[in-house]
């Protein structure tokens, strides 16, 4: 497996990159820090509870195949070419 983690400008979340020749690129993006600093003790345990009751953690996430993968890659390198004018 390919993995590449890539942390926004803000400092406040994280695209992760998983790519596996069976199942293609997963992508996730998770929120690496609560934005008011920490997290009230309400907020904790209803993370808490949601990790207990279903066995996740809470992430946006989708998985491509290799076609899409490519659709994306052109899309990104023609992004790169558009910002570098």
């Amino acid at each position: 497996m390919k993995r590449e983690y890539l942390l926004c400008d803000g400092q406040c979340h994280l695209l992760q990159l998983n790519y596996d020749d069976e199942w293609g690129l997963e992508i996730s993006m998770w929120k690496r820090a609560h934005a008011g600093g920490k997290l009230s003790w309400r907020e904790r345990i209803r993370w808490c509870w949601h990790l207990i009751t279903t066995g996740e953690l809470w992430v946006d996430e989708i998985i491509l195949d290799k076609e899409k993968i490519h659709q994306f890659a052109e899309f990104m390198k023609q992004l790169d070419k558009d910002i570098q004018k």
